[in-house]
């Protein structure tokens, strides 16, 4: 092999070596994680953000690898959307079940269950997402729980995997409380451990809510899903600029080789149906 091509493939490998796929954002230089404890609070001044604990603050660096955040990931496979871009989403919370594990549970498949918020530009995401494998966040061939923010300009911050069982069920919780802050929780009706993370905002109005399946390395591996063919999000609740809502879902899908879809069944149930 000659020379130039052998160092192109090490400069190849090295820059994919350090890829890891983030919910909505897909794939994100692994420099751009960031971990936080569950508890912390983000701060965004809209020139710096930090992360701020007990123990004082971190300054989280702007992502020096370009970051594109579309309204939809790349890696969105069904959702459901809800959108209000003039008083702005104030609150989405619900619940979902952990399903059974994937029919070949071996496979390298990612999968993330999640609802969420995001601002009328696309910007960020504040969501608890229910995972199975290994990914930024950790984990493997299990479910497990953590939440997220994820910024087209400082890539993504995350709190702690904790493990959750088949048939709990998990509450996330998007709350946008009084002293203008993010409440962001993912919880588990079978253990007192928590993913959750306070954000203040420097723009503080979210226009989308969703209930979204994001799945990577499936493509038309049907198998690599879980038994069952579904999980529910049900017990969903909106409000807007304050007041509770019944919102009007609006299904989509993209690249739903495995016939993901999603099923509005009212104001406060979906189901994300798969092969």
């Amino acid at each position: 092999m000659a020379r130039s091509s052998l160092l192109f493939l090490v400069f190849c490998l090295g820059t994919f070596a350090k890829l890891v796929r983030v919910p909505h954002l897909g794939l994100v230089d692994e420099s751009c994680v960031h971990r936080m404890e569950a508890g912390s609070t983000i701060v965004d001044t809209g020139d710096e953000l930090f992360v701020q604990t007990e123990n004082g603050k971190t300054r989280i660096p702007k992502c020096e690898h370009k970051i594109s955040l579309p309204q939809h990931g790349g890696a969105w496979k069904a959702w459901a959307q809800f959108e209000n871009n003039q008083q702005g989403i104030s609150s989405l919370t619900g619940k979902w079940n952990v399903p059974q594990f994937p029919v070949n549970p071996s496979g390298e498949q990612l999968l993330y269950f999640w609802n969420g918020v995001e601002p009328i530009d696309n910007s960020a995401v504040l969501q608890p997402v229910l995972q199975w494998g290994s990914g930024p966040a950790g984990g493997g061939n299990y479910w497990g729980l953590a939440s997220w923010y994820v910024s087209s300009d400082h890539g993504t911050i995350v709190t702690p995997l904790i493990s959750v069982n088949i048939g709990d069920m998990i509450y996330g919780s998007n709350i946008f409380l009084k002293n203008s802050t993010w409440e962001i929780c993912g919880s588990t009706n079978s253990s007192s451990q928590t993913a959750c993370f306070n954000f203040q905002p420097y723009y503080p109005q979210y226009a989308y809510a969703y209930e979204v399946l994001e799945a990577y390395y499936v493509d038309s591996e049907c198998d690599l899903y879980p038994v069952g063919g579904r999980v529910s999000f049900v017990d969903i609740q909106v409000s807007v600029g304050g007041i509770p809502v019944k919102p009007t879902w609006t299904a989509g899908t993209q690249d739903n080789e495995c016939n993901e879809h999603a099923v509005i069944h009212g104001p406060t149930a979906v189901d994300i149906a798969f092969a």
